[in-house]
């Protein structure tokens, strides 16, 4: 019983502390050095089908260099590879320009969708570093 009364009495090392912060650091270091992530544009779309199927999207001009060849489109949780983009006409809304853009892809159905529009991909500690550069 006295063993136990000395136990619960005894305070922990502060190297313990330490050592449990600077691994769980490491961790996270090496995590976000290993892990991938995209650069993230959301905007809605209208699904049509004619001949081929396509999404039409509009997005502001400074935004179109996020729709390129390398640009993965997210729709419904499931993710396409645009076969062709085709820019169409442009529109101005409240003084901001727009540009309409035609996406061909896979999706058969008609309708308006949530797009996910995933692009620029890299290791989340380089997005990290490219944020604190320019902010």
């Amino acid at each position: 019983m006295i063993d136990r009364i000395i136990l619960l009495n005894k305070k922990p090392k502060k190297s313990y502390i330490i050592i449990i912060i600077i691994a769980s650091s490491l961790i996270l270091l090496i995590s976000s050095y290993n892990m991938k992530t995209y650069s993230i544009k959301k905007t809605l779309g209208y699904i049509s089908c004619e001949e081929e199927c396509h999404i039409n999207l509009s997005l502001p001009y400074k935004d179109l260099n996020i729709v390129n060849d390398n640009t993965i489109i997210e729709v419904d949780h499931k993710r396409y590879k645009p076969t062709e983009i085709l820019y169409k006409d442009i529109s101005i809304e409240n003084n901001i320009p727009y540009q309409n853009i035609q996406i061909n892809t896979e999706i058969k159905d008609e309708k308006i969708v949530e797009v996910k529009l995933l692009n620029n991909k890299q290791r989340i500690i380089k997005k990290v570093f490219d944020i604190i550069r320019e902010g």
